[in-house]
């Protein structure tokens, strides 16, 4: 099938199923609105509501950096997921361009949905449900939505969607060391990214939501779906970043080949895929917990197991704050600052000064023990991502 226009949709879509819980949202503000000012001085009122509208107006818009998808999630009873993705197949107009059925592509998304693991602390539904909408962020940007074909931008939406897919909740070097049937399968090589796409792909056929594709754009986008998630693989991480670095310092990326397009997908899903060092503090400082939670997990089964217990996971010799610099300084702000010097913009800055921001306070609780996170014991942790 042909591409038939580029222009975007309406978002009619997001408007029809949130706008209940919307109604509901601004309900609680003008309760909270009464109660604030039955409380603060008169010279505070305004400035203090003022504020508190447009936290809470950014933290539902899903195109705004400050998106909370917790509390997204919870007004969407849990299926953030589900309705952020909808929400952008409407959003980019692509439901109309690909002439998809909305049947089979609202079952595809359910099924993906369901194939997350809510057991999984940070690996879950809600951890594709950001990265989803950071990608939407970045595909906004103006170098990225000018030259990127409705094709590219459909297979960045569902690789954001389906990238962790079926995620066990253990790294790699975990499935290896047990003999895992994945890690046989694909010969110890990008394991989790492998099985990711691959399940992708089989919810694809099952939902059947893009079989009426001629074989030659099922093709394309089925290669563009495969290399933008085996490009999640942290394992190769220094050598997008080198390869990103050269682009950049010589200018070398042409946005107008194919092939630097897709590039520049892969690093752009990198990006949102560790994206929370660069949130808001308060969302930050919550996915570090969580994906802390899950790490201590894992080097407890290690234990159990009697194997050697993975550094980052051993919540005897680590301590969340730790992880977390080191996370920043070695990996989340390389990428990012190589990023911001592709495509400077208020985007770019932002997520720069977050980091920066979030890392002081990271270092900050580390050198006051009275801040420090208290370290429970093995078992005790409890998944935070669906309260």
């Amino acid at each position: 099938m042909g591409i038939i226009t580029n222009d975007r949709g309406s978002s009619s879509a997001l408007t029809i199923d949130i706008l209940p819980i919307l109604r509901w949202q601004n309900s609680k503000t003008r309760n909270q609105l009464k109660r604030d000012k039955e409380r603060l001085p008169d010279e505070k009122i305004c400035d203090h509501l003022t504020k508190m509208l447009d936290t809470r107006k950014n933290a539902l818009d899903v195109n705004d950096w400050n998106f909370d998808v917790f509390a997204f999630n919870r007004l969407t009873n849990g299926r953030a997921l589900f309705h952020i993705s909808l929400h952008l197949f409407y959003e980019y107009n692509l439901i109309e361009i690909f002439k998809l059925d909305i049947v089979k592509l609202m079952r595809f998304i359910s099924l993906v949905e369901e194939g997350y693991h809510s057991s999984n602390p940070y690996h879950n539904a809600v951890h594709a449900a950001d990265v989803t909408q950071a990608m939407h962020c970045y595909l906004r940007e103006r170098k990225l939505d000018k030259a990127l074909s409705p094709l590219e931008k459909m297979t960045a939406i569902v690789s954001a969607i389906t990238h962790d897919l079926d995620h066990p909740g253990v790294n790699q070097a975990f499935l290896i060391a047990t003999s895992n049937h994945l890690a046989t399968l694909y010969n110890n090589c990008s394991v989790l990214e492998n099985h990711h796409w691959r399940s992708a792909l089989g919810l694809l056929h099952e939902s059947g939501v893009f079989e009426h594709f001629d074989r030659s754009l099922w093709k394309t986008m089925e290669w563009q779906l495969k290399s933008l998630i085996l490009a999640t693989d942290i394992s190769k991480q220094n050598g997008f970043l080198d390869q990103f670095k050269v682009h950049v310092k010589e200018n070398t990326l042409n946005m107008d080949d194919p092939k630097h397009r897709n590039f520049i997908l892969q690093i752009a899903l990198k990006c949102a895929d560790v994206c929370n060092p660069g949130r808001p503090w308060t969302t930050s400082k919550r996915w570090s917990e969580l994906v802390c939670d899950e790490f201590f997990k894992q080097g407890d089964r290690e234990r159990q197991m009697r194997l050697p217990v993975t550094q980052c996971c051993d919540r005897l010799t680590t301590s969340i704050e730790k992880m977390q610099i080191g996370f920043m300084n070695f990996v989340v702000m390389p990428l990012f600052t190589e990023w911001h010097r592709f495509h400077l913009s208020s985007l770019s800055e932002t997520i720069l000064l977050n980091i920066e921001s979030n890392q002081k306070n990271w270092q900050e609780i580390l050198l006051d023990p009275k801040m420090q996170t208290t370290k429970p014991e093995p078992n005790s942790f409890t998944s935070k991502s669906e309260e």
